[in-house]
């Protein structure tokens, strides 16, 4: 299923309720269990992953993550975008456009 969905900088992102999940050498093994997937992600997803333990902007993700990584603002706002879309769209999280 393919949804759009437009994030701006004070998109606020939230994991979805009940996501059974597990740390595994930095990297993140999640189960979504009404679709009986797993996801596995990557060190950077993992700590986006855990960085929105609770509700964050967009902006302040973008920020964690230029803090943390050697990458630019544009570059990490196209890739992280692109990660968030996934996650919207596979239901693991929630955006709130305040």
């Amino acid at each position: 299923m393919l949804v759009t969905c437009k994030i701006d900088l004070t998109t606020m992102i939230e994991r979805k309720a009940q996501q059974a999940f597990s740390e595994i050498d930095n990297e993140i093994i999640m189960l979504h269990i009404e679709k009986a997937e797993y996801f596995n992600l990557d060190i950077i997803a993992s700590c986006i992953w855990k960085f929105i333990d609770s509700p964050k902007t967009f902006k302040e993700i973008l920020t964690m993550l230029v803090d943390t990584y050697e990458v630019t603002f544009s570059k990490c706002k196209k890739d992280t975008e692109e990660f968030l879309i996934t996650l919207y769209q596979e239901d693991l999280i929630t955006f709130n456009n305040a």
